[in-house]
């Protein structure tokens, strides 16, 4: 019985060590190999339709934690406007009057309601069409949002 268990344990040792060796690799943005960057992508939730450089499906997928976790903030989309295109954006927060459950009073809806997040988008000038720059923050800019693309 011993003979046997060892005999079965040692093959299975031996892809023990290898899966170890491997799958920090397949997890790490900046060591995979460039053919499972799209598998890491989805596993991190990021949208698989852009046509994107290898080196920013690493930095999408490298900010991707903090990108989903602060979603709609200016933070995220500034990371991830420059993962997308390598552009530096500024975006600006400005003060919405807009109606928040369990904040506003029960009127506050009948009256003019702006949205509760209206941020600038702020991008050097020539550097991407604005209907491009809009398709690309579909996925981060929450719909209860709104912005303005000024070019600077």
């Amino acid at each position: 019985m011993n003979r046997f268990a060892v005999a079965i344990g040692a093959p299975l040792k031996q892809i023990y060590i290898a899966y170890k060796a491997i799958v920090p690799t397949l997890l790490d943005p900046e060591e995979t190999p460039a053919r499972f960057l799209d598998w890491l992508m989805s596993v991190v939730a990021l949208p698989l339709e852009y046509v994107l450089t290898d080196g920013q499906k690493r930095a999408l997928i490298a900010s991707a934690i903090q990108v989903w976790a602060t979603k709609g903030t200016p933070e995220s989309i500034e990371y991830w406007i420059r993962g997308l295109t390598d552009i530096t954006a500024e975006v600006v927060s400005l003060d919405g009057e807009g109606f928040v459950a369990g904040v506003s009073m029960a009127g506050d809806v009948c009256g003019i309601v702006t949205p509760f997040w209206s941020y600038i988008v702020r991008v050097p000038t020539g550097s991407i069409p604005e209907a491009e720059l809009r398709r690309l923050l579909v996925p981060i800019v929450p719909t209860f949002c709104v912005y303005t693309v000024e070019f600077i």
